[in-house]
Order: structure tokens, then C-alpha cells, then sequence
């Protein structure tokens, strides 16, 4: 199924032939080994087993997410800014709540419950570790934060009126809302920015409802993202600055029960992103600069973490070196610009924990970390010519120009 939305995919968009292209040359070739860097494990709970799902990760490596300290416990918000480093986050009246996402100077943002009531939405300040609480218009209305990008762009949903089960997507930046409505209605929720400020999220009675509908908002353009052909609704979960878009679509199916499929929009033709042989159920999570997808695959089968690269899907399972403290793994949850990614499984101790890992070996010039330097790189370097402040900015002089271009000649092959 093909359908043309009208999405702005930054400074320069490679042409879906060399896309094409890419996916061709590089159908069959070897991947990178990842090694465990750091594995995030919260407090337990007594002798119980406790659980820690990583969400976010930037491209310092810093993480963030929920934990449960014991087996039937209410969630809370963690934040990591390296190895050896986990706090648990407080923010003022409560401590129930989760970690959507971090920023690249580390700021925070998600939701509580104060007193175990209804959701705020915070954003945690590391350099002055602060709070600040967002809130509903109405005091019996909720509000959650999904998101924050490098301006300090926050998005999430918030009610306007008393009751909590109403809501609506909103961005809010230096202590002003802007409240987005509710598009197809009656509900909408904001899941992801970008820098430009593009929005990403969906419009519907609910997330699992058939009339659900993933939206991408840049400015006053609004482009609702249709289910896939024989799906019955679409969430448009986030995007890249190239103006990638990721998400899923939902269907019950007979004998199997609830099934996910992930998708993308790329240059405007809505696609279908295949998961694993063998399993019937699949999502995306991540998406970094090089349009590298992270998720997961489920079936009867046990859950995998899943890559999608190329337009071809792995099995990160297959690429993982083994580490002492991690018995096996089933998503991948976050990935960022240098090929870092961050993962849940368990550790072998009946302990759910989150991991980063990376790529064992990687020139800077590898700018999709698969291990080679060939025409992937090229053509990212040539999509993203004449960019300032690029992940593809090689060399680090602010623009990506000629000297990125003849370090890819020179690392060719390598």
C-alpha cells in the first residue's frame, strides 16, 4: 500500500532509489558484534525480584525509564547518566510514575502521581536537580509528558477540563502550552518531537481503539497516517530529523489473540516493516539519524530484539557478545546516533534489567554502524550535504561537506 503524505524530511531527502539501491548492495552482508557496556538494575525488594525497563537513551549514553522494586509494585521513574550511576527520581508529592524520555543535556521528562493520585507531568533538571511539574488546566484533569527535544520542546497529552479519561496533545516550551485539540477526536496524545518541531502521536478514542489514527504535526500542516491494508489502526510512535516516521498498527487475530505490526512513513509512502521469520507480532521504538530502527518481535516464540537496517530486519540476539550478567534479552527499546542501544532482558537471577550496548568495532566514518564503510555511508553523507550540526558531520567542523565525503573515500571498505 502505497500513500503520499505531505512530510518534511529536512535539509536534503535521498530519492527512494537510492534507497533502493542500498537495500540491494547491502542485502547479505555481515553485521557488527554488540558488547554490554552497562547493565541498569534498580534496588530489590527484599529477596524479591525486581524489574527495570529502560525507555530513552541520548547520545551521551544516558538513560532513563521505570522500574518496579518488587514483583506487584507500583512503577517509578529512574534516571542513568553512565555506568555505575542510577537514581531514583521524586519528584515533589509523589514518586509513582515512569521516564519517557531524556534530552541531550540530560533533562528528564514523564509523569507522576502525586499521592497516588492523578498524573502530572514532570521534567527533571540534572544541573540544578530541580523539578519542574506541568499540570492539567482543570485540578481533576491528568497530564503526561511523552518527549523533549534539544530546544527544551516538551510534548505529551493534558485534560481540559475535571475529567482525567478526556485529553488532548500538547507542546509546552518556556512555561507556555500550546494545546494541539484533538484532531479526529475525542481523544489525541503528543508521543514524539523533533527538533524542527515536527509532532508525532495519534487521534482517536484511544490508543487500542479501531478509530485510532497516528498523526504527524509540522506547524499547521496535520497529516493523519492511515492503518496498514488489513490493519485496524495506526500510532505514530516517533521520527527522525530526516523526517522518517515509525510506528505500529493493531489487529486482533484469530487464534492469536492481539497482534502489533510496526510501520514507517518514509518520503511519504506509508510501509510496512516486516518482523523476524516466524513471528507474528512486532513493534518499533527507535529511530536514530541513519533511519536505524530498534524494536522487538513476539510470537509463541520467545521475544527478540529487533533491528531494522537497509530495509532488511535482524536479530540483534544473533550479534549480542555474551556477558556474564545477562541471561537473555527481548527488546530494544532505544538507539542512538553513534549505533548505542538500549536493551531489556534478564539477568539470569529472575531480575528484569535494562543494558547499553554498542558496536565492538566502528569508524567514525561507519555512519550506520554496520561495520563497513561503503555506498550506506555515501549516501548518507551526500543526504545530508551542506547540513550544520549534523550526526553526519564527520570530521566536526559544522558542516558536512568535502572532507566528510573523502574520509568515507579513504575508510572505504574498512
Amino acid at each position: 500500500m502505497t500513500l503520499r503524505l505531505p512530510l518534511n524530511a529536512g535539509p536534503v531527502r535521498l530519492s527512494m532509489a537510492a534507497l533502493a539501491l542500498s537495500i540491494v548492495v547491502n542485502a547479505a552482508r555481515a553485521q557488527c558484534q554488540y558488547e554490554v557496556i552497562h547493565i541498569i538494575k534498580a534496588p530489590m525488594c527484599g529477596q524479591e525480584a525486581s524489574t527495570t525497563v529502560g525507555i530513552a537513551l541520548n547520545n551521551a549514553g544516558q538513560s532513563c525509564g521505570y522500574f518496579a522494586p518488587c514483583p506487584g509494585s507500583l512503577t517509578r521513574p529512574w534516571v542513568s547518566y553512565g555506568p555505575g550511576d542510577f537514581r531514583v527520581l521524586t519528584p515533589p508529592g509523589g514518586t509513582e510514575g515512569a521516564a519517557n524520555d531524556i534530552a541531550e543535556d540530560g533533562t528528564v521528562v514523564g509523569y507522576f502521581r502525586p499521592g497516588g493520585g492523578l498524573a502530572r507531568g514532570f521534567i527533571y533538571h540534572p544541573q540544578t536537580d530541580t523539578y519542574t511539574v506541568l499540570s492539567p488546566l482543570m485540578p481533576g484533569g491528568e497530564c503526561a509528558l511523552g518527549a523533549i527535544n534539544s530546544k527544551g520542546q516538551v510534548c505529551g497529552k493534558r485534560s481540559l477540563t475535571n475529567d482525567p479519561t478526556l485529553f488532548q496533545a500538547f507542546v509546552w516550551h518556556k512555561g507556555v502550552y500550546t494545546d494541539l485539540g484533538v484532531m479526529n477526536g475525542p481523544r489525541s496524545s503528543a508521543l514524539g518531537i523533533a527538533d524542527n518541531g515536527v509532532i508525532t502521536g495519534w487521534t482517536g478514542s484511544g490508543e487500542h481503539t479501531s478509530n485510532c489514527r497516528g498523526f504527524v504535526l509540522d506547524g499547521s500542516s496535520l497529516s493523519i497516517i492511515p492503518p496498514l491494508e488489513g490493519w485496524t489502526n495506526s500510532v505514530a510512535e516517533n521520527l527522525n530529523e530526516r523526517g522518517v516516521v515509525i510506528g505500529k498498527g493493531r489487529q486482533m487475530v484469530k487464534g492469536l489473540g492481539l497482534q502489533y505490526r510496526a510501520l514507517a512513513v518514509i518520503g511519504g509512502d506509508l510501509i510496512h516493516l516486516n518482523g523476524l521469520p516466524g513471528y507474528e507480532s512486532n513493534h518499533a521504538h527507535a529511530i536514530n539519524e541513519a533511519s536505524e530502527i530498534a524494536g522487538s518481535s513476539s510470537s509463541e516464540l520467545p521475544t527478540k530484539p529487533t533491528v531494522w537496517r537497509q530495509g532488511q530486519v535482524y536479530d540483534l540476539t544473533e550479534w549480542l557478545m555474551p556477558h556474564p550478567n545477562v541471561d537473555y534479552v527481548t527488546s530494544a527499546y532505544a538507539i542512538n546516533d553513534d549505533g548505542i542501544m538500549l536493551l531489556v532482558g534478564d539477568d539470569g537471577m529472575g531480575d528484569t534489567v535494562a543494558m547499553v550496548t554498542r558496536p565492538v568495532t566502528k569508524t567514525p566514518a561507519d555512519l550506520n554502524h554496520d561495520c563497513r564503510v561503503d555506498v550506506d555511508d555515501l549516501l548518507l553523507v551526500i543526504g545530508n550535504w551542506g547540513a550544520g550540526a549534523s550526526w553526519a558531520d564527520i570530521t566536526k567542523d559544522g558542516v558536512v561537506n568535502v572532507p566528510d565525503l573523502l574520509t568515507v573515500i579513504v575508510d572505504w571498505g574498512s
